[in-house]
């Protein structure tokens, strides 16, 4: 397979221009690979990739919410809720979309398309408290499916994911010691770190502030 050409800000790469990073460039300044590869990934390969850090920045964005619903499907799992949902049925459907653009030329980006729409989706489900076991089982395989054919496994920023637990943990105890001012404080706190909590009937849940 030949893939077309990758350019910087709209210019072919070149060393005497000085436009091009390594890998490593990007790790020191921050970047997952995880985020590098799903950039490179998110394009069709039979067309120009753009490569600007606006650009990577969205790739990081759109990984983050991947990893958020891989957390937040955690947080379903260790509450034990049973709920009935209908989820299921739709998220086979776009697995079966994911691997059909896949298979018609490598369609990366039709893809990525189909497994968006299933994120949304499952949002809307756990918000609206209509999500069971088998949904949770069938949205899991889809995940897995993208981790093993795009070689990215989602949620695996568990570092991130603990630290906030527990700040919601130690919230909640403050809340139910009446320690209200305490409880501000961490919501707060984890607010201006782009991270909004949502007390629900099921329970807390944070996800990251939209842009």
């Amino acid at each position: 397979m030949h893939a077309a050409n990758l350019v910087v800000d709209g210019e072919k790469m070149s060393k005497s221009r000085g436009n091009f990073f390594t890998l490593r460039d990007l790790a020191a300044r921050g970047y997952d690979m995880r985020v590098v590869r799903y950039h490179l990934l998110s394009v069709h390969y039979r067309k120009p990739l753009n490569f600007t850090f606006d650009g990577l920045a969205q790739s990081q964005a759109a990984l983050a919410r991947l990893d958020d619903l891989a957390l937040r499907l955690g947080q379903f799992e260790r509450a034990q809720t049973s709920g009935a949902g209908d989820l299921a049925a739709k998220a086979r459907e776009r697995l079966q979309g994911m691997l059909e653009d896949l298979d018609h030329d490598l369609n990366t980006a039709g893809a990525l398309g189909h497994l968006f729409e299933l994120v949304r989706e499952t949002h809307t489900a756990l918000d609206s408290g209509r999500f069971g076991t088998e949904d949770l089982e069938v949205v899991r395989e889809v995940l897995r499916a993208f981790g093993r054919i795009f070689g990215i496994e989602p949620g695996q920023r568990t570092d991130l994911a603990e630290e906030i637990e527990d700040l919601i943990r130690r919230r909640t105890e403050a809340r139910s010691r009446r320690n209200f001012a305490e409880a501000d404080r961490i919501r707060d706190d984890l607010l201006e770190r782009g991270i909004v909590l949502e007390d629900t009937p099921q329970g807390v849940r944070w996800k990251r502030k939209s842009a």
